[in-house]
């Protein structure tokens, strides 16, 4: 987790460089790409996390259904054999305590649990965090591209050169961010699914 917040702030803390225009456009791109990977990272380790404690979770609820069970079955047999086996009946009893335990040990696993969720909703804020960030980016690139686009007008072979790296810029910039709206619409998914799942548990 804190691998994971490290680096998304280091993408928070990016400064750009200035060109003539502007911004950097290889600069902005290079930020981008390093901010998609980063995306992708924290949802690969999270969703990760989050599998192998539902895994637990689920494990350890249903061993401690057994054990309840369990320790309800050996009440009755106590019940049963109090009337004159002491022996059996001190037996009976140390297990009861026994699964008693392992019970509280299980309720404490829950409460961890339920703390990573927390750290779970945190992430998913950082996420939405970034896709403003990200929004704030293509809403900077699309200002830098008129001003551009305004100083060259007088040039028509320039104006033209323009134009086509503006829309190849424009079809990069859109599979990044196709790619981008999947992941976040699919971890915003998991997540809910995920919490969905410990709220019925």
């Amino acid at each position: 987790m804190e691998e994971i917040r490290g680096m998304i702030v280091d993408n928070e803390e990016k400064k750009f460089k200035k060109s003539t225009f502007g911004f950097d456009k290889k600069d902005v791109l290079e930020y981008i790409e390093v901010l998609e990977q980063s995306h992708k990272t924290a949802i690969f380790n999270y969703e990760k996390k989050i599998s192998e404690q539902t895994n637990a979770l689920t494990m350890a609820i249903r061993e401690k259904d057994t054990l309840a069970v369990k320790a309800e079955e050996l009440e009755k047999q106590l019940q049963i054999l109090s009337g004159g086996v002491d022996e059996e009946k001190s037996k009976i009893i140390a297990e009861n305590h026994a699964l008693k335990q392992q019970i509280d040990e299980l309720l404490e696993y829950k409460n961890k649990n339920d703390l990573l969720n927390s750290e779970i909703v945190e992430l998913k804020t950082r996420c939405e965090f970034i896709e403003s960030e990200r929004q704030g980016l293509n809403d900077t690139i699309v200002e830098k591209e008129g001003i551009i686009l305004e100083l060259y007008k007088k040039n028509s072979e320039s104006e033209r050169q323009l134009k086509t790296e503006i829309e190849r810029l424009k079809t990069q910039y859109e599979s990044l961010r196709k790619v981008q709206l999947y992941n976040i619409q699919n971890a915003k998914e998991n997540l809910t699914k995920l919490m969905n799942t410990i709220e019925h548990l």
